[in-house]
């Protein structure tokens, strides 16, 4: 009891000190009116909307003809090559899964992984890339470990119009466009069903 009281009191002279008159330090009084010295400046800095857009990412389901995952906690052999570099493809079916990002971090290709989604479904995960970047016809080969490949490619443009800056309806002002291809055939999106 004594040391919850210690802390109680010890806590509550922490704040006592720490608090000082805080008050505007851009803001002048003059007249008995507040004035901001640049105010100019100072809207313009409230119209800008910094907006961290989704990364693009490739999700791949792999099946059997009856429509099986194949995906295995097993599946340690999977390969990427991307832009002439090789990567292990890592397996999380029989582990923890990464936890997502939840802070600002800029989209960085690392990779890929196998998961699994709520409901049990095994997919695998490759990417990140910028967004708010043209990329023009990026190729991931994947290899399965079985002698087997499959090739991935998207190219992704953007285009900003600054009079729609501030309205979430016209999306900030960005436009984005994406095109995506399995094995060299247009792909609806970028979630890709291989069936071997």
């Amino acid at each position: 009891m004594k040391r919850m009281l210690f802390f109680a009191a010890l806590i509550s002279a922490f704040f006592a000190l720490s608090c000082e008159n805080i008050e505007p330090k851009d803001t002048e009084i003059s007249n008995g009116e507040e004035q901001t010295p640049n105010d100019e400046e100072h809207n313009e800095e409230e119209d800008n909307i910094i907006v961290d857009w989704a990364p693009i990412v490739l999700y791949v389901y792999l099946n059997d003809a009856e429509g099986n995952s194949l995906f295995e906690p097993t599946n340690d052999n999977i390969t990427l090559t991307y832009e002439g570099d090789e990567y292990k493809v890592a397996n999380y079916l029989s582990s923890d899964t990464p936890q997502a990002q939840t802070l600002e971090y800029m989209a960085v290709f690392e990779g890929g992984y196998i998961t699994r989604k709520a409901d049990g479904t095994a997919f695998m995960i490759i990417g990140e890339w910028n967004r708010n970047q043209n990329w023009e016809m990026c190729t991931i080969e994947i290899n399965w470990g079985d002698g087997t490949t499959d090739t991935l490619a998207f190219t992704h443009s953007y285009t900003y119009d600054s009079e729609y800056r501030n309205d979430a309806e016209h999306n900030w002002g960005y436009t984005f466009s994406s095109q995506f291809f399995l094995n060299g055939e247009p792909n609806p999106n970028n979630e890709f069903y291989i069936v071997k």
